[in-house]
């Protein structure tokens, strides 16, 4: 996969993006990571008061995509067994959208 370009929105198209979800969890990781790239899984749990980020991710995703926006990961370059954790980005579709056609 090549390498994620994290979005970077103004604080009010970042609000804009959290009215559309209820609850406490889904915008309380969906901030974190947009003003933390790359953070690590287990790291994400803890600091968010989060159960299970890939969970609150796939669950996340419909509403964003509504936004052009996706919750991504990314395995780290030397994982730890233990913990199993992957780097989270808030991405933009339109990188996504790229085809080589070579």
């Amino acid at each position: 996969m090549k390498k994620l370009n994290p979005v970077s929105l103004t604080p009010k198209e970042l609000k804009s993006v959290l009215n559309s979800f209820r609850g406490k969890q889904q915008p309380r990781v969906i901030a974190g990571v947009h003003n933390n790239p790359g953070i690590l899984t287990h790291t994400a749990c803890g600091t968010f008061y989060a159960n299970n980020i890939p969970d609150i991710a796939a669950k996340s995703n419909a509403k964003l995509l509504k936004h052009g926006l996706k919750l991504l990961c990314t395995k780290p370059n030397n994982p730890n067994p233990l913990t199993k954790s992957h780097h989270w980005y808030l991405c933009n579709l339109s990188q996504l959208e790229y085809f080589d056609t070579a």
